[in-house]
């Protein structure tokens, strides 16, 4: 069928009439069109093919004031304007009335293209799109293959547990973001973040090198004597440097039973100290793995009784575990970050190799495409490795979020269907 009119953008209405002939100033004034007037309005604008009958009524034929005549053999169209001007309307009002009545009829009266059809109706380059989507065979495979997927029992069973097990955790951190205690900022505490951040890690960097001194001579001559009695103890010949060396090396402790609220600073302490700990007991942990593997030492067992008699106070608020648990996956993340950048410069000065993204600035089409994607590559590749590493180091038996969640500290138990196994007091060869 023959093109009524095409919608068109507000902005162009202007354009598109002067490239077919017309001033859309001589329409409003002669006609009474006000088209740039009213597709401010709506947003959009009629756009009337140049061999429109409309057109050619504007052309000739038409009396002041806008009233279009009625002649014989003229289209449905310029009767539906002449009788909507009978009715008392303007003629810009009548035209858009009339065009809207056409559209419907042909969008009413259309069929559903065949499979084979093209995509949009043939004719003249005003022609509208009037294929049906959903009716398109391809249109309909891709929905049943979406539902189908969305509907798998499986997949459905993991998002059921995943959606329940993020839920378990909002209604966990809510209970644990309400403490039996306050918060509170207190100023009095700067001196302990000062002794805890500072004086303390100054004075553990002095004794640390005599304790481990008389530690090794203590071992060495024990050692020696292996199977006679009275062996030496140096802590009960040196008291006092172990004293301060335990000093040096304690933490801050729990709050007080007395203390009715949590400090502020304190608890920033504890978070820190806590990850900290974490994280260097996990990075010997993977250091005695071998050893233990291969000869049977049973480093990681004196490590676990080592750690259980030395351990930090925990955190005693939910933002006090994040934060340590920040410290404990973020500080391993970072260094391997930091080693991943100096390995890629490194190649790069070596065999020209460039591992590092680049701007796409300066390139155009399928370049600038290739070079996009080679960058998403590259940063994928750089936050895998350092997430890996962190993941490797620090979700060790020493973690907090063993702590928080001992059944299943990577909320992933239930969701992928195995069983967590605790490792904690595993060591060497059973662990591995």
């Amino acid at each position: 069928s023959d093109v009524l009119a095409k919608v068109i953008p507000a902005n162009k209405v202007r354009k598109y009439y002067k490239d077919i002939g017309y001033d859309v100033k001589d329409l409003k004034e002669k006609y009474g069109m006000d088209l740039i007037g009213e597709s401010s309005k709506t947003k959009f604008g009629y756009a009337v093919p140049k061999d429109s009958q409309i057109l050619d009524l504007l052309g000739g034929g038409m009396s002041t004031g806008g009233r279009i005549p009625f002649t014989k053999g003229g289209t449905d169209l310029d009767k539906k304007i002449k009788e909507y001007q009978d009715m008392g309307m303007e003629l810009k009002d009548a035209i858009d009335e009339a065009v809207k009545d056409e559209l419907e009829k042909t969008n009413k009266d259309r069929q559903p293209f065949a499979p084979d059809n093209e995509s949009r109706v043939a004719g003249d380059r005003f022609s509208f799109f009037t294929k049906d989507l959903e009716q398109l065979p391809a249109v309909k495979r891709l929905q049943e293959d979406i539902n189908r997927f969305y509907t798998n029992p499986t997949l459905m069973s993991m998002k059921k547990q995943r959606e329940e097990t993020l839920n378990n955790i909002r209604i966990r951190a809510r209970e644990e973001l309400r403490n039996e205690r306050p918060v509170k900022f207190k100023a009095s505490e700067l001196a302990n973040l000062a002794e805890e951040v500072v004086f303390k890690p100054a004075g553990a960097l002095m004794t640390a090198p005599v304790v481990g001194a008389l530690n090794s001579i203590e071992g060495v001559y024990n050692a020696a004597r292996a199977g006679t009695e009275n062996d030496i103890d140096l802590k009960t010949k040196f008291p006092s440097v172990y004293k301060l060396f335990d000093y040096y090396t304690s933490g801050i402790g729990p709050t007080p039973d007395d203390q009715t609220y949590i400090g502020f600073i304190d608890e920033a302490i504890r978070s820190y100290q806590k990850g900290a700990q974490n994280l260097s007991y996990s990075t010997l942990d993977l250091a005695f793995l071998l050893p233990d593997i291969v000869f049977d030492t049973k480093l990681q067992e004196r490590l676990q009784k080592a750690y259980d008699e030395n351990a930090y106070a925990d955190p005693e608020t939910f933002l006090g575990d994040a934060g340590a648990i920040l410290t404990e996956f973020g500080v391993p993340s970072g260094v391997a970050l930091k080693f991943i950048n100096f390995m890629r410069r490194g190649l790069k000065a070596k065999t020209g190799v460039n591992l590092f993204t680049k701007s796409s600035d300066e390139l155009a089409g399928t370049a600038k495409r290739v070079n996009q994607f080679s960058n998403v590559a590259k940063r994928v590749g750089v936050v895998a490795g350092s997430s890996a590493m962190g993941e490797f180091v620090g979700g060790s038996r020493y973690n907090t979020l063993r702590r928080m969640n001992p059944d299943d500290p990577l909320f992933l138990d239930q969701t992928l269907g195995y069983d967590f196994i605790d490792t904690k007091n595993m060591s060497g060869r059973e662990l591995t």
